[in-house]
């Protein structure tokens, strides 16, 4: 039977687990905790953040993809689907799917940087560019005034800064 405490546990336990370096292990709580709850968020997150460190791109994207479908604003979902999406070759899909989740009413400035970077990636920059001005709050012309923001660590080049124009 489901108890979200004992949830709450398994998801403390696969953390543990997973900065011990002991994968299969937070594998196994992982199984046993999604064959209960499969739609426990932090657990699904869980397994999002384990497939993408090891490189299952796919199982990452159906995991956060799953959890984007309970929770279509976690942050830490979207950047997740959006590495593992890049590093797969999947940026369009992905795309699609975020748009179709979250249409043109993105409220987070996460959102906004996300989308905008895949659509980047994609080679779209001048729509990418749209979508941050939309973000910053900038209409049309020249973004005067904005400050650089940092770029999510999935592009390469991670901590490099947005080019902006000063006044």
């Amino acid at each position: 039977a489901f108890n979200p405490l004992i949830n709450e546990a398994r998801s403390q336990l696969i953390a543990v687990q997973f900065s011990l370096g002991r994968l299969e292990d937070a594998r196994g709580t992982l199984r046993v905790g999604l064959a209960v709850a499969p739609d426990d968020t932090e657990l699904l997150l869980a397994a999002a953040r384990l497939h993408l460190f090891v490189r299952e791109y796919g199982q990452a994207i159906a995991a956060a993809s799953h959890l984007l479908s309970l929770q279509p604003r976690s942050p830490e979902g979207l950047q997740i689907l959006a590495v593992a999406s890049e590093r797969s070759g999947q940026v369009k899909k992905t795309i699609e799917f975020i748009q179709s989740r979250i249409p043109e009413n993105l409220t987070t400035t996460d959102e906004w940087i996300i989308l905008s970077g895949l659509i980047e990636t994609d080679g779209d920059v001048s729509r990418a560019e749209s979508l941050l001005r939309r973000a910053a709050g900038v209409s049309g012309g020249r973004a005067n005034g904005v400050r650089p923001a940092r770029r999510p660590p999935h592009w390469n080049g991670a901590g490099d800064r947005i080019p902006t124009r000063d006044p």
